[in-house]
């Protein structure tokens, strides 16, 4: 028959009979092998890669995350003694923040406000874009909105205060202690309020921006705030938590704060009118 007569040779690397056809085959197939090993090892090594900043994933941090209320009642919950052990630490569950060697100050002092900060060097032509005022050293205070890293050397903050906004620029060359600068800006998470001492500045852009040269921690926040990019919509959250919906919606704290003007005008007037007000039991 054909198949008999069908010439074998022998695998020299298998021992295998196998006809010309298959044998050609195998050996190109071992030639493409030995070529891609060869590449491999001549190739120089990857390096290895940086540790990942926590701001990187900043907005990646979800705010359904959060630790369970705290119970004045229940000291010896094992939320309540971690809380107690490491106020800086949240529940298991949640975002973890690095350690911090050093505690919340009792007190900061805050030389200008936001609000000043922006009227006092907002103005065009005060600071130049890309510039800084040399010799000038401001200590403001606020919440932190948002977190911006570019690279591992230079941060961006959001600072929320008295319903204005003013941007934080951390470089590492303007630290106190540039050594130390990664690991000290590891741990700031959006709600927390923080001091910032430094100079004021504009970045290349024009917005007036803080050159600190340090920053401290006053007081950390347990809750992660929700992303500023998609703010807080839910209705019932809303209702449910005005102190939250304060802080993130401009709206709803300039109707409340409408609302209080009217409210005190009107108790001025009628006072000046010999009014007396009470209030059913």
């Amino acid at each position: 028959m054909a198949s008999e007569n069908v010439a074998l040779h022998k695998d020299p690397v298998t021992g295998e009979m196998v006809s010309k056809t298959e044998l050609k085959r195998r050996e190109k197939a071992r030639e493409r092998e030995a070529k891609k090993a060869e590449k491999a090892a001549a190739a120089p090594p990857k390096p290895a890669a940086a540790p990942k900043s926590s701001a990187a994933d900043e907005e990646n941090l979800s705010p359904n995350v959060r630790p369970p209320p705290l119970r004045a009642r229940d000291p010896h919950s094992p939320c309540i003694a971690a809380i107690l052990r490491d106020p800086l630490q949240t529940h298991p569950k949640a975002p973890r923040r690095p350690r911090i060697r050093t505690r919340t100050p009792h007190k900061f002092h805050v030389s200008i406000s936001i609000t000043d900060y922006i009227e006092k060097y907002g103005p065009a032509g005060k600071i130049e874009a890309g510039q800084k005022l040399e010799g000038v050293t401001e200590c403001l205070a606020g919440r932190i909105h948002n977190v911006r890293a570019s690279g591992q050397n230079l941060r961006f903050y959001d600072l929320h205060g008295e319903g204005t906004k003013v941007q934080i620029m951390a470089a590492k060359q303007d630290a106190k202690d540039p050594e130390n600068f990664v690991a000290a800006h590891e741990h700031f998470r959006r709600g927390d309020i923080v001091g910032v001492i430094g100079t004021p500045a504009r970045t290349k852009k024009g917005e007036l921006s803080i050159a600190p040269s340090e920053m401290i921690l006053l007081a950390p926040n347990l809750h992660q705030l929700p992303s500023a990019h998609f703010g807080l919509k839910d209705q019932e959250t809303r209702y449910r938590k005005r102190y939250l919906d304060l802080i993130m919606n401009e709206d709803t704290r300039r109707i409340f704060i409408t609302r209080s003007r009217i409210i005190n005008y009107v108790r001025r007037f009628l006072d000046n009118l010999g009014f007396l007000e009470s209030r059913r039991q």
